[in-house]
């Protein structure tokens, strides 16, 4: 036999040993291909697939990107050498490999779909959105292209579009779960959890062991405020596949949720003993301990939030890189990052002045709007061109480097040409006093990686309104982004027009001349709230379910807003008794007429 067709043999039963699993075989053989000639393609393909099976990708890629080399117009070599750099997470690399070879193999879905899946990796949506149209024109039954198409509609937010692909995926693959489940996902992202809850009850029918369909069933129960019916998904979950971590860490959040607090804690701490380096395991006592004015071991768990985690990743460091000492910050320009929304980073600012003697300057760099409200301020110093030279230091780090103990709001002053303009403003709408109101805040379901991911707290404004409609006061709504028909809901309710001020969160100086104006402020949670903090004036807060550890475990009060009065949403979802006593004391603060 010749040589050429000996290593053409070899190189067939290499192949055939690593699709087997037998990949130490597989490689030997290709070795001698090798040792024969080192430039053999079929032998470096051969050796990357055997490498990217034992998960050693830097090996992979190395065979891989030689053979691409020796064989740049082959397109079997560069699609495989472009799905391993999605393997490795490398989109960018990715999508400059498959494209060429999308373009020149069109009869093939897969190169197409692969750089689309490159595309949506790197959040280039609308990209991503024409190629897998193209897939589509010449492969219209193509279930997986329709099932990438539905997460680009999701990721942009087109629910209707995203839902019809899933449903599309799902008729060409009724046994697959996938679609069905993203569908359902997708139904509760935008607000429909009953058809959510019946489209993945239908899936768990013809799937009863399936761990994701059960796992993101309980994740809507939780949205919906079924934390019985959620717990129960999670329990089934679990005794399929007891190592399934998200399952387990979600059923911690719902027993916190229900109060158990005990349960959850046990729950964290056995997904610690399977995976003892888990960022959400390691995190998830944090907000329970702070809740309970446990600040101590609070604020040392705080430091394995996502935010944080995030920011280490993106400069290098180790995930358990620890904050810098106090000392460490002594003379030096201190830069203080925000890392989520402006009312969290004026929450943290009262630590701030814990720095002031210490640090040579602070810069805040942060939300446009916040840097703007603290413009001025005698602690903070304008960015500079030194400012880049000093210390990063993240706002909820502060804590860890000032003090464990709650500590009084960083203190604001409105200013006085913004206050009269809406004191004027204010005066031609309606008589004195004013109660500011508020009846959403955080992140939609819309805008959510999946429902329940992030805080999002709404009371219905009709609710709200009609509580309101006895209180002899004139109401002004400092709702963000109102939605017309909320409003007309609370008018309805209220029996009269609502002074709009909604404006004013556009401009957190605006705003804060607006709080400095209210008599009252009635709402939930939202960054209007720490203005008010920060002038030293009081609000009453509609607390809902769950409770962010600011308004603590339990109690109509929080050591961190000194004078705030609480009324907390029912583990349920209810209102009831909280608007009840709401309405009890706002009558008797404001008993007289308005204009007194």
């Amino acid at each position: 036999m010749r040589k050429e067709n000996l290593i053409a043999s070899a190189l067939d039963r290499a192949r055939r040993s690593v699709e087997e699993g037998r990949v130490a075989e597989g490689e030997a053989l290709c070795a001698e291909a090798l040792a024969a000639n080192p430039n053999d393609v079929e032998a470096l393909q051969i050796l990357g697939h055997a490498a990217a099976m034992r998960r050693d990708y830097g090996a992979a890629l190395r065979f891989l990107e030689k053979a691409a080399n020796l064989a740049p117009r082959s397109g079997e070599v560069q699609f495989d050498l472009g799905r391993l750099l999605l393997a490795a997470e490398r989109y960018a690399d990715a999508e400059e490999v498959l494209r060429p070879v999308a373009k020149t193999h069109r009869d093939i879905p897969e190169p197409r779909l692969a750089l689309a899946y490159a595309l949506l990796k790197q959040r280039k949506h609308e990209d991503a959105t024409a190629e897998l149209r193209k897939l589509l024109e010449r492969f219209p039954s193509h279930a997986e292209a329709w099932f990438n198409l539905g997460n680009v509609h999701r990721a942009l937010g087109r629910f209707a579009d995203a839902a019809r692909a899933f449903r599309r995926a799902a008729a060409l693959q009724p046994e697959n779960p996938d679609p069905w489940i993203n569908l359902g996902v997708t139904l509760a992202q935008d607000g429909q959890v009953d058809d959510a809850r019946a489209v993945l009850e239908e899936c768990l029918s013809r799937h009863p062991r399936h761990v994701d369909v059960l796992s993101n069933l309980g994740l809507v129960q939780r949205a919906a405020h079924r934390r019985a019916a959620a717990l129960a998904g999670f329990d089934a979950a679990l005794a399929i596949e007891p190592t399934h971590a998200g399952a387990r860490l979600n059923r911690a959040i719902v027993l916190a949720e229900m109060g158990r607090t005990g349960e959850a804690r046990a729950e964290a701490e056995a997904l610690l003993e399977r995976a003892p380096h888990d960022p959400d395991a390691l995190f998830f006592p944090a907000p329970l301990d702070l809740a309970e004015g446990e600040f101590a071991a609070g604020w040392r768990r705080y430091g394995w939030r996502l935010a944080r985690q995030d920011w280490l990743a993106e400069i290098g460091a180790r995930p358990d890189a620890p904050v810098p000492p106090r000392e460490a910050l002594r003379g030096q320009t201190v830069r203080l990052r925000g890392e989520q929304g402006p009312g969290d980073t004026l929450f943290f600012m009262r630590f701030a002045p814990l720095l002031e003697g210490v640090a040579r300057s602070l810069v805040l760099d942060a939300d446009p709007r916040i840097v703007a409200l603290v413009s001025g301020h005698p602690l903070f110093s304008a960015p500079g061109p030194e400012s880049g030279n000093g210390v990063t230091l993240l706002v909820g780090d502060l804590p860890l480097v000032t003090s464990l103990e709650p500590m009084p709001p960083l203190r604001l002053v409105p200013d006085p040409a913004r206050v009269a303009s809406l004191s004027a403003a204010l005066a031609a709408a309606g008589p004195p006093p004013y109660l500011g109101v508020t009846w959403e805040a955080g992140t939609r379901w819309t805008m959510q990686r999946q429902p329940g991911a992030a805080p999002f707290k709404r009371i219905a404004p009709d609710r709200l309104g009609s509580m309101l409609q006895a209180i002899r006061a004139t109401p002004v709504s400092m709702q963000r982004s109102p939605r017309r028909e909320d409003v007309a809901s609370f008018e309805a309710a209220l029996g009269r027009p609502l002074v709009d001020l909604s404006r004013v969160n556009d401009d957190l100086r605006d705003a804060l001349a607006a709080v400095s104006l209210l008599d009252d402020y009635v709402g939930v949670s939202n960054t209007n709230m720490h203005l008010c903090a920060s002038l030293g004036r009081a609000a009453r807060v509609l607390v809902t379910q769950p409770a962010e550890w600011r308004w603590m475990k339990a109690g109509d009060a929080s050591p961190w807003f000194p004078g705030f009065r609480l009324y907390r949403q029912a583990t349920d979802g209810g209102w009831e008794d909280a608007l009840a006593r709401l309405g009890q004391d706002l009558r008797e603060r404001w008993s007289g007429e308005p204009g007194r």
